[in-house]
């Protein structure tokens, strides 16, 4: 198995330099994402007792 293991891992470049394993921190997101507490458009999305089936429908 160890062998199998092996073959299917590549040398890197010679050229390759490692990276920290872990960044000291995460850069932060260019993109402001504000928090929404409640659906801006509810009207549009049935309550789960309002979806029926197209054979239960009335």
């Amino acid at each position: 198995y160890a062998y199998v293991v092996a073959a299917f891992q590549a040398l890197p470049p010679s050229d390759y330099v490692p990276g920290p394993e872990e960044p000291e921190q995460a850069t932060p997101s260019p993109v402001y994402i504000p928090y929404v507490p409640e659906p801006v458009h509810p009207e549009y999305i049935p309550p789960k007792d309002d979806v029926f089936p197209a054979e239960e429908q009335p």
